[in-house]
């Protein structure tokens, strides 16, 4: 510990800080509300006065990408079905650290961009154009969710289209570290948890959102690129001048399909060339209320972790096994320390969530660790004297001790027992320290915080888990923030199990240290990076710094840059030297816009954590208020919590601005909703003709249900079914594919589900007739596999049901610590011993179709057990198994996918 205390002390010599002072008004402001994310992605327009979401016609995504920085323009477009004007709302969720920059509507012809105005100035401009009788705008971030913006559409004409867009700026994810990780979410998402679904559902109807519309997507990508994929979508990747062109590719119909499935993310995945290496953007603005910081320099960099080769690196990404549990998990270590809250205010459920969390973190540890549990109440307890180590005899005696554990301790002493019982356990050498602390927050945080803030190192990391409603989320979070941790809080009606797993791996993320950098660009007026903490960088975490500066000082010829220097876990230092060249520069503001936005969030988390004063990298002393965020958002016009989005969007006839005032309410009847169906749908692919067929890749009726979001087609002349006697006649599809009145052409006799048995016959570009005489002999064929195919879904119907009532923790509670399964497991899940017959040893078979199993029937929970599953797929690699390439194999054995 020397040798690092030694260099803790030359970095802070060499590193010149300041200090940011945030006032007492910016302190109150944050702390009136305790803000969380929503945290999915919400885009609709609605009615509020009835609750009934407006049909989307179309969105459209322009993304522009330089150095893992990405613009985003989002269009959406909606219309007014009713027949007088109406007060419209758009919900619009975004990505949590993006800044919003523009917002556009058009209606007809007239196209405007909304200001960025103070907030009551917007709301009184919006409240007098409405009186005036104009199509006004207003938009705001929302007060429950900081995430979700609110926009208010006031006197949509009647059978009036809208056009809006969004335009915001977000630096990319990072996968496996060596991957960019650009994704578009659903407008709706099919998975909302139930406090999400309560909030939507007192605005709008979720369930009454119609899924028929069409999606377009265009990245662009302004980067030398190594390689690029989606999993998720079929694309087009063209080199242009401007750089790399990613679209949809929709020549082909089962690419329609998938690329228009309104529930599914659209996921992109690249990496330039030299990743590791920074990536420097200079970038400088024309406004003329900037000059005083004309240039943006952007400097990238992400860290170099286990480097691993392309394709190695792709499919750690793509299924998150061999590879990535060893960077992930299986050789991490690290000691673990649990300490739980047993007072008497944890009683009943709390206790019990608790103890449930502390018996998967217990499963999920690195093979290669010590944990050790300390409860508390009116005063503190240690379950053991030393930290023990992590073995399968050690385990299963925690889990039995763990029973026992009841919420019988009395009162809260947080602070004492971390004192006392906590930080005096004597330290492993070479395992980085991690302390998770459960409790329901029932205490005054501020001790806490101090003995957090007094012994939290890059090797020392608190992580918090927050249990119950009435949790003080204020402490929670900030242990997580002083403790170079994470934090999560768990609702009394809610699943801890994701959450659980998540802080975990964020533990045994390997991590950097101590960086310090330098610069000589002139006349720096602000230096901002996208980390709070920049003392410690962890794995798939960027590290971004931009500084503003203007050219009044500038030196001909001067030679400009830009180094860092770090540290790795082993206190191996790291150093980095790039040149700034200003003839490079580029005009664009929106890189001055993501650096002050950043800026005003990040004052905005320490007001919200009342931290008054903390370090910046900045080498000056600053003073922030209310108002010079207040400032910066109307200087920058960049949407803040204290300003809005304002516009009137055009004039309302005369004839409509007396019902405009008079805001008589019609109800809308369903039928009203259901006209999209009929002859005034859009028609966005060409008709397909089909003769007597499905397309050869739909199997069922809810299948071909599922084609009724992505195409909108003509609707037929006719809705005559051919009978088995008839000849065929090729009839375009109608747009309710999986309805009784559907004109697919299938036999009228034959009932829904034996129409999923119906093979598919040709489809041909001229849609020729089908002989009734082929027609006939397809019949007599499709019922002889149809009697051959019930007896095989019989047989393995009741297995899958009995496997589907497994709660997949049972499963987890089958692995033993080393990733290798317990044989009892055979028999939950219903599997039989003589059905393994490959040429290994049976308990190999046996975890690789447990495995199998997880992936194939609990996906959903996949981020609860995926620690468990990556000891697993480590434990078949010791023993010379890829599970990757046998899987496979063994699903087929055991018929695991039928």
């Amino acid at each position: 510990m020397g040798n690092r205390q030694q260099n803790e002390q030359d970095q802070q010599s060499q590193t010149k800080f300041g200090i940011t002072h945030l006032s007492n008004d910016l302190l109150q402001a944050g702390n009136l509300k305790q803000q969380k994310q929503f945290g999915k992605r919400i885009n609709v327009c609605y009615i509020p006065k009835n609750k009934v979401p407006l049909q989307l016609n179309y969105v459209n995504y322009d993304v522009q990408v330089n150095n893992g920085v990405a613009t985003y323009n989002m269009s959406q477009s909606y219309k007014n079905h009713t027949n007088e004007p109406a007060d419209v709302e758009f919900l619009f969720s975004v990505p949590p650290n993006c800044v919003i920059i523009k917002l556009e509507a058009q209606i007809g012809d007239k196209r405007v961009m909304a200001l960025i105005k103070e907030k009551e100035e917007a709301q009184y401009e919006f409240e007098q154009g409405i009186q005036d009788g104009k199509t006004m705008l207003y938009s705001d971030q929302n007060e429950d969710y900081p995430d979700v913006i609110k926009t208010k559409i006031g006197n949509l004409g009647p059978q009036e289209n809208i056009l809006i867009t969004y335009q915001y700026v977000e630096q990319l994810q990072v996968q496996v570290n060596e991957f960019w990780r650009l994704s578009i979410d659903p407008v709706v998402n099919p998975r909302y948890n139930q406090s999400q679904q309560n909030y939507l559902n007192n605005l709008f109807s979720v369930n009454q959102f119609n899924y028929n519309y069409v999606q377009d997507i265009k990245v662009t990508i302004n980067m030398e690129l190594e390689y690029i994929k989606s999993q998720t979508h079929q694309i087009l990747v063209e080199k242009q001048d401007i750089g790399t062109v990613v679209k949809l590719n929709n020549d082909q119909q089962d690419n329609i399909l998938k690329n228009q499935d309104p529930k599914n993310t659209f996921v992109l995945i690249f990496q330039n060339k030299n990743i590791h290496d920074p990536l420097i953007l200079l970038t400088h603005t024309n406004n003329d209320q900037l000059q005083h910081q004309k240039y943006c320099a952007t400097i990238q960099f992400i860290p170099q972790f286990n480097p691993l080769k392309l394709d190695d690196a792709y499919q750690a990404y793509q299924e998150e096994n061999d590879d990535e549990s060893n960077l992930f998990g299986f050789n991490a270590k690290g000691e673990y320390i649990f300490v739980i809250d047993r007072s008497g205010s944890m009683q009943g459920k709390r206790i019990e969530k608790a103890k449930q969390a502390l018996k998967l973190f217990l499963q999920s540890l690195p093979v290669d660790s010590y944990y050790n549990i300390v409860s508390f109440g009116s005063k503190g307890k240690r379950q053991y004297k030393q930290s023990l180590k992590y073995n399968q005899s050690s385990l299963e005696q925690t889990l039995r001790e763990l029973q026992q554990i009841e919420a019988d301790m009395g009162g809260t002493e947080i602070r004492n027992c971390l004192q006392l019982d906590v930080l005096t356990i004597d330290r492993i050498t070479g395992y980085t320290r991690n302390i998770f602390i459960l409790t329901d927050g029932e205490v005054d945080p501020e001790p806490v915080l101090e003995v957090v803030s007094q012994n939290a190192k890059p090797d020392v990391r608190f992580y918090s888990l927050g249990i119950g409603n009435g949790c003080s989320q204020y402490m929670i979070e900030k242990i997580a923030f002083l403790g170079n941790g994470l934090h999560h809080i768990v609702a009394d009606d809610e699943d801890l199990n994701q959450k659980v797993i998540d802080l975990l791996q964020d533990s045994i993320t390997p991590y950097f240290e101590q960086f310090d950098f330098e610069t000589n660009l002139p006349n720096q007026s602000l230096i901002v990076a996208n980390v709070l903490n920049i003392n410690c960088i962890k794995k798939n975490t960027p590290l971004t710094v931009q500084i503003l500066f203007n050219e009044s000082e500038i030196v001909e010829k001067q030679r400009y840059f830009f180094n860092l220097t770090y540290y790795d876990e082993n206190l191996k230092q790291y150093g980095l030297h790039s040149e700034i060249d200003l003839n490079q520069s580029v005009e664009n503001d929106n890189y001055h816009k993501l650096a002050v936005g950043k800026q005003f969030q990040q004052m905005l988390q320490y007001a919200r954590l009342q931290q008054q004063e903390y370090k910046n990298i900045y080498p000056k002393d600053i003073n922030i208020s209310k108002q010079n965020i207040l400032d910066l958002s109307l200087t920058y016009q960049i949407l803040s919590p204290y300003t809005a989005f304002i516009c009137e969007v055009v004039e309302l006839q005369d004839d409509l601005k007396q019902k405009s005032r008079e805001k008589v309410f019609i109800q809308i009847k369903k039928q009203i909703l259901e006209l999209r169906g009929g002859n005034e749908q859009l028609i966005r692919v060409k008709p397909l003709c089909l003769s007597m067929a499905m397309p050869p890749n739909m199997t069922n009726s809810k299948q071909m249900a599922s084609l009724q979001p992505q195409m909108a087609i003509q609707k037929p002349q006719n809705n005559l079914m051919p009978q088995r006697n008839q000849v065929a006649k090729t009839i375009p599809f109608k747009q309710n594919y999986g309805s009784k009145d559907s004109s697919i052409l299938l036999c009228s006799s034959l009932s829904v589900k034996n129409q999923s048995k119906v093979q598919s016959l040709d489809i041909s570009n001229d849609c020729e007739q089908i002989s009734q005489s082929s027609l006939q002999q397809q019949f007599v064929q499709q019922d002889k596999l149809q009697m051959n195919q019930q007896k095989d879904d019989k047989q393995n119907k009741d297995k899958e049901q009995k496997v589907k009532q497994i709660n997949y923790l049972d499963i987890v509670d089958r692995f033993n610590l080393d990733g290798s399964i317990q044989e009892e497991i055979i028999n939950l899940l219903f599997l039989k011993k003589e059905d393994f017959k490959l040429q290994l040893p049976f308990k190999l078979q046996l975890l690789i179709a447990t495995l199998a199993i997880l992936e194939i029937k609990y996906n959903e929970q996949k981020d609860s057990w995926i620690l468990v599953f990556n000891k697993g797929v480590a434990h078949l690699k010791q023993n010379n198994i890829i599970y990757k390439q046998i899987k496979s194999e063994v699903i087929q054995m055991l018929k695991l996918g039928q």
